[in-house]
């Protein structure tokens, strides 16, 4: 009988390493993954839940429907199908699915210096000094293509701020500074001041 289960091959979908994040990644791919895309459109829904609760429960998940279906918000949970097509699996209480050591260090390997995303963002941030800070930083982030457009978009939208024009930028703090305080989420930036004329 089946008590817990969870989602195979965990490490190709989710890079997170704390237990339970803000928010995980659904990656673009899924829209070609054939196991994914056999399902009706109500088992892709549990899908996606079970992902998320594999970031809550250490990817070991107590198959209890009633829970399921109060905490995924459907009428029925029934994750036969997801079984049938090879997304989980069941597992004993207090087991992970940790990624495999040669995973990690491929992870850690990747030369982020050919990155097209890394290289767009280097190319348009006005302030050069301190670039392997900034890729480390880059690295850590390893952003989804929302966030990469977001941060694109902020970046364009200060180097027309005042704050950044003033004093031939000055003001312009390290790219690394700029990744690892998240300032994009700092919100609206004004552009240049108008200059005043004198009547």
């Amino acid at each position: 009988m089946l008590t817990h289960f969870r989602v195979k091959n965990l490490e190709h979908y989710q890079h997170y390493r704390d237990r339970r994040p803000t928010w995980i990644k659904l990656y673009n791919d899924l829209l070609e993954d054939m196991k994914v895309m056999s399902l009706d459109v109500h088992d892709r829904w549990i899908w996606i839940g079970v992902l998320l609760l594999s970031s809550r429960y250490d990817n070991c998940i107590e198959h209890n429907p009633v829970q399921l279906q109060r905490l995924l918000g459907v009428e029925s949970a029934d994750i036969s199908r997801l079984i049938e097509a090879g997304l989980v699996e069941s597992c004993a209480p207090g087991q992970h699915a940790v990624p495999s050591e040669p995973d990690k260090r491929k992870e850690k390997s990747k030369d982020w210096s050919d990155d097209k995303q890394w290289l767009a963002f280097w190319e348009i941030y006005p302030r050069k000094d301190g670039k392997q800070n900034a890729m480390r930083a880059w690295a850590q982030i390893d952003p989804d293509m929302p966030l990469f457009a977001k941060i694109v978009a902020d970046v364009r939208r200060r180097v027309k701020s005042d704050q950044w024009i003033r004093d031939n930028g000055q003001f312009i703090p390290h790219a690394s500074t700029y990744l690892n305080q998240r300032r994009w989420d700092d919100g609206h930036h004004a552009g240049p001041t108008p200059k005043r004329v004198a009547l």
